[in-house]
């Protein structure tokens, strides 16, 4: 008997459950945050609060971070270095709903460009546990999140 092509086939079968798992097990997980860690720019995750003002805000953010915020809420301060959207591509006009990394709640965002720096800042997609993906990409502007944003 022959037992070559029985190998081969063994051999396949094993490479591809192999491959198959490896893409499984490299799913990367979002990391957890609580009030007060530091971002991975630099700048403190707080508890969403009724916004009152920037001065007012600028001191709870601390020195190069700046309070932002949605609605009449203020839900992140963000770090100089924080990747902006691009100002030579036009911002797509859609609302952007993101899940908040300390409080879970969702929050909407009038368009990519107020979004785009908390999308940096370890936000999920509402109704997603998954970080987002680092794949995305918005009219030719790729998303590159920190790796902090994920577990080890």
């Amino acid at each position: 008997m022959n037992t070559k092509p029985f190998i081969l086939v063994a051999l396949s079968l094993t490479l591809i459950v192999q491959a198959c798992g490896d893409g499984a097990s490299t799913q990367k997980l979002a990391r957890t945050w609580d009030a007060g860690d530091i971002d991975p720019y630099g700048c403190p995750f707080i508890d969403p609060v009724p916004w009152v003002s920037v001065e007012a805000h600028r001191e709870a953010c601390g020195a190069g971070c700046e309070p932002s915020g949605t609605g009449s809420t203020l839900v992140a301060c963000i770090g100089d270095e924080v990747p902006r959207y691009p100002r030579e591509i036009a911002v797509p006009q859609v609302t952007v709903c993101l899940t908040h990394p300390v409080d879970g709640e969702d929050y909407s965002f009038g368009n990519l460009d107020g979004a785009w720096p908390v999308m940096h800042l370890c936000w999920r997609t509402c109704g997603s546990d998954l970080p987002l993906d680092p794949s995305l990409e918005f009219d030719g502007v790729q998303f590159d999140p920190p790796v902090e944003c994920f577990e080890e």
